[in-house]
């Protein structure tokens, strides 16, 4: 039962949010004469034990919480259909769908609801575009995706790209066309023309290039590395039976570039990939010390040579 303390609590509490007719000091009174609200109900509520109190009052938040849970799974369900109708995930939908991911699903359970209910909802179309825009709903869920996404990194000089797409591609050639005096080039294979091309551009402009790669695609078709030795740009080529399976570039001794991204068409039209821009001076420090022992060890065995820097 409440005890005194209990009461003069609950009396408080009630005084604090009990309404009162305009202009009047007094409790409002009971319809039935019973004298008033507060009276009637100080007297029920010493009847009542605290226990009893104390799960009424938990039973009335789980209900709240799930009221509240099943009113935001709706607004989830009308955003993905909305947004499904035309088998795309627009600007605008990515960012309401983010805005609902902050508020909502704070932890890994809530975002795996948000993927179950966006397969449920493709399951059957068999679309590629619906598949599409799976993908692009599954990466939203993904916090870390999210993150690099955002690029907050560039305050301290970095940055990173992502494919499909293009961000890769135009990163790699910015880099060439912004090179003041050399780069210095470790990747498996190159056959993206538009790459070739700026190397060769940055070639003639008289930035000193060096091309570490391996020989397993160097004389494939579609390779650019003989159109570039023949453009006059330094290549040593690893012709063991191991892989040279680096892909990373060095701008300027200063800037890096370095991730799962290959120089090929299908890095950019198709594949996931990433690419890492930094300006970090003990990575391109490192990164640097391995080229340099890469180029004298593969230029040596292949009799190639480069031009002084």
């Amino acid at each position: 039962m409440l005890t005194s303390r209990d009461r003069q609590g609950a009396m408080a509490r009630i005084n604090a949010y009990e309404p009162r007719p305009s202009g009047s000091d007094s409790a409002k009174p009971l319809p039935d004469g019973r004298g008033s609200c507060k009276s009637w109900f100080v007297d029920i509520a010493a009847r009542v034990s605290r226990d009893l109190w104390k799960s009424a009052s938990e039973h009335c938040l789980r209900e709240i919480s799930q009221y509240n849970l099943d009113m935001n799974h709706q607004e989830l369900d009308a955003l993905l259909q909305r947004s499904l109708a035309d088998r795309q995930l627009t600007a605008a939908e990515r960012k309401q769908l983010d805005a609902w991911l902050d508020e909502h699903a704070d932890d890994e359970n809530e975002r795996a609801f948000v993927r179950h209910r966006a397969f449920e909802l493709v399951r059957g179309i068999g679309e590629a575009a619906a598949i599409d825009w799976l993908e692009e709903v599954i990466k939203r869920t993904v916090k870390t995706y999210r993150l690099a996404e955002a690029i907050p990194l560039a305050a301290i000089g970095s940055k990173v790209c992502f494919s499909p797409g293009e961000d890769c591609l135009r990163e790699i050639v910015r880099q060439f066309e912004q090179a003041r005096k050399s780069a210095d080039v470790c990747v498996f294979t190159i056959t993206d023309d538009r790459i070739s091309g700026s190397i060769e551009k940055a070639h003639r402009r008289g930035i000193a290039i060096r091309i570490v790669t391996d020989n397993d695609k160097a004389l494939d078709a579609g390779s650019d590395i003989q159109r570039l030795i023949g453009a006059g740009v330094p290549c040593a080529i690893d012709r063991t039976e191991a892989h040279m399976h680096h892909k990373f570039a060095i701008f300027d001794n200063r800037q890096l570039l370095s991730g799962s991204f290959n120089w090929t068409r299908s890095a950019t039209m198709t594949n996931e990939e990433n690419l890492i821009v930094t300006d970090d001076d003990r990575l391109v420090k490192a990164f640097q010390e391995r080229f340099e022992m890469l180029w004298q060890r593969l230029a040596d065995s292949n009799g190639t040579t480069s031009r002084d820097r």
